[in-house]
């Protein structure tokens, strides 16, 4: 979209989708007009290339048909909670119970019927510096979920917003999530991306939250795209006084996939823990950028990231704490852990602490290595081949993460997933 040409096409089909509240869509497609996409001449975009993208100028993904079969399986996805279900960005109806003391609607709708839902949501999260990718998501503005709870509300029913890909020609898909939650309120968001089969496309999903005052999030993003697929994503929170926000990521699929969270919080006495895992194999490359402002005194921060990778794939994690002036008496700690399975597997981590302030507890840290040797033997000691023992050393390096998973039903698919991914990928380098 870099060209005229590109721009114009732009303009037709986002003009073609129904209008957005305060002239969104000409601004955002202004906005990204000017900055395009980004480059590898961006220190944070350092190790990820979007160049693919950039010239593939991909039209909008189109709604596609619904078998039974895939009903069941988006049905499966939400499990036991409620939920909306989406393929290529359209609205499918599936049975899902509902979000008790929780408005749950498509952004479709809202835009239709309650547009200033949308505008509120977006104007709570404008303190907090996106890249030009979200920009080009409000251009296009028109697919994804708007989750409200009301104050001193606790909503029991983990909400599923499950996200599912099938194209004939390469397509591009922009999902929006926008949620509020009340003051002293609590609520559990699941986002699962999912390919339905192994064609190319590109999601390019972003996520706004505003937490309330006392207000409780836990927020957990699932992605198992195809693996032929582009997934660029950015999750935003600004967080009230004593808020408290669990964000847990964990990334098995997509070719690329480059994931941006960030925290901003702007009242004292707020606490994020960010944690994520990611697997990849072969060509895969995966990028976490994380962020956490201290723009508040008395708040607290605690990170964790953990990466398998195999075979010829590349990581990147690169997480920041900043510490204002104003952030006296913080409390942050960040570390990122890595377990390389092949002699060509890379990662390139860079743990970052910007500190302005001077009574402040901070620590970062990173590590990456290859399974303990010692470790290995003193299984094979105990009558276990070698293939198990790998599988058993790593899946309990994983599960540190994947055990944090706090719906039950959820927790026990992605553990199968990401056996089923291990025995892939230890198998893969057992026959080489």
């Amino acid at each position: 979209m870099s060209s005229q040409m590109d721009h114009q096409a732009a303009q037709q089909a986002s003009a073609a989708l129904p209008p957005a509240p305060d002239n969104l869509r000409e601004q955002a497609l202004q906005e990204f007009a000017s900055a395009g996409f980004p480059t590898t001449s961006l220190e944070d975009w350092k190790y990820t290339n979007l160049r693919e993208i950039a010239d593939a100028n991909l039209p909008l993904a189109e709604d596609a048909a619904i078998d039974g079969a895939t009903r069941e399986r988006l049905a499966e996805a939400i499990g036991d909670g409620a939920g909306l279900a989406f393929v290529n960005g359209h609205s499918v109806e599936i049975a899902a119970k509902s979000a008790d003391g929780a408005r749950l609607a498509t952004v479709a709708h809202c835009l239709e019927h309650e547009p200033e839902r949308i505008a509120a949501a977006l104007r709570a999260t404008g303190v907090i510096e996106r890249s030009s990718l979200v920009a080009l998501n409000s251009a296009f503005l028109g697919a994804g979920a708007v989750i409200d709870v009301p104050d001193d509300t606790v909503v029991e029913t983990p909400i599923h917003l499950v996200y599912a890909a099938r194209v004939s020609a390469a397509a591009a898909s922009h999902v929006r999530n926008l949620i509020t939650v009340g003051r002293n309120s609590r609520v559990t968001v699941v986002e699962h991306y999912l390919g339905l089969d192994d064609s190319r496309y590109w999601t390019n999903t972003a996520t706004d939250a505003v937490l309330g005052d006392g207000a409780r999030l836990s927020h957990c993003k699932i992605q198992c795209e195809s693996g032929q697929a582009h997934h660029t994503a950015d999750i935003s929170v600004v967080q009230g006084a004593d808020s408290q926000l669990h964000s847990l990521s964990i990334a098995l699929g997509s070719r690329l996939c480059r994931n941006d969270i960030r925290s901003f919080f702007s009242a004292p006495g707020g606490h994020c823990s960010l944690d994520g895992l990611y697997m990849v194999d072969g060509q895969q490359h995966v990028d976490h950028h994380t962020s956490v402002d201290h723009a508040a005194p008395h708040c607290s921060s605690t990170e964790l990231y953990k990466g398998i990778l195999g075979g010829s794939a590349t990581g990147v994690f690169n997480g920041k704490v900043l510490v204002r002036n104003q952030g006296q008496q913080t409390d942050a700690h960040q570390l990122n852990k890595n377990l390389l399975l092949s002699d060509a597997a890379t990662i390139n981590t860079k743990p970052q602490l910007e500190i302005f302030a001077d009574d402040v507890k901070c620590s970062h840290g990173a590590t990456t290595g290859r399974l303990d040797e010692d470790a290995i033997f003193f299984l094979r000691a105990r009558a276990i081949d070698e293939p198990a023992a790998r599988r058993l050393l790593t899946r309990a390096f994983a599960n540190e993460i994947v055990g944090r998973i706090d719906v039950a039903g959820l927790r026990e698919r992605v553990e199968e997933t990401v056996d089923a991914r291990l025995a892939a990928m230890i198998g893969s380098e057992e026959n080489k």
